[in-house]
């Protein structure tokens, strides 16, 4: 869901099964999108990512932010679960053992689980859950693809926002300084 102002977080990658891992090794991208101020971030402090199942009706916890966690502008954060060492593998930035599969329905919720807004979700596969925006995403990623956004892409409708990603690379956060400062505009010369 994108505000006027700005679009707030969206999830943007989403990957069930990854070869030559364990199938409980499933990684999740989420995206501080091209924010129209560039010098503004992210703070995921009392967000929650949640899943449910296709035809679930109460939110699972996948990762919660109970301290400051920030995400500058046009900067990720990536979600892994922890077992068997896949998380460290791709660097992700948090972890827990939670997993997501074929046919659920992930959401970032400012508040409590079942009750907090929504701020983005997504359905896929066979899914009927609250999480689909409009239009369930059709396809289960298959082992090595992923269904990522289109281009930042959130009309509030997730058959058109994302595809299927033939070479997923997930991606993590930018090590600090490596976002540069926004410099302001200076007049032309005359």
């Amino acid at each position: 869901n994108a505000s006027s102002a700005f679009c707030l977080t969206v999830i943007s990658v989403i990957n069930t099964r990854t070869a030559g891992f364990p199938s409980h090794c499933i990684p999740v991208a989420l995206i501080s999108a091209r924010l129209t101020v560039p010098s503004l971030s992210i703070n995921l402090k009392g967000y929650r990512l949640v899943k449910r199942t296709a035809a679930g009706t109460s939110d699972a916890s996948i990762k919660s932010w109970d301290s400051d966690t920030i995400i500058a502008s046009q900067d990720y954060y990536l979600w892994a679960n922890s077992k068997d060492g896949f998380a460290e593998n791709i660097k992700a930035d948090g972890t827990t053992s939670e997993t997501i599969s074929n046919n659920n329905g992930i959401a970032i919720r400012n508040g409590a689980r079942d009750t907090g807004e929504i701020v983005d979700s997504i359905g896929w596969g066979d899914c009927q859950n609250i999480f689909i925006e409009t239009a369930v995403f059709p396809q289960n990623p298959s082992a090595n693809k992923s269904i990522e956004r289109k281009n930042f892409a959130d009309s509030d409708n997730n058959a058109l926002d994302f595809f299927i990603q033939e070479s997923p690379s997930p991606t993590h956060s930018k090590p600090p300084g490596s976002i540069p400062d926004p410099s302001p505009l200076s007049p032309p010369e005359i």
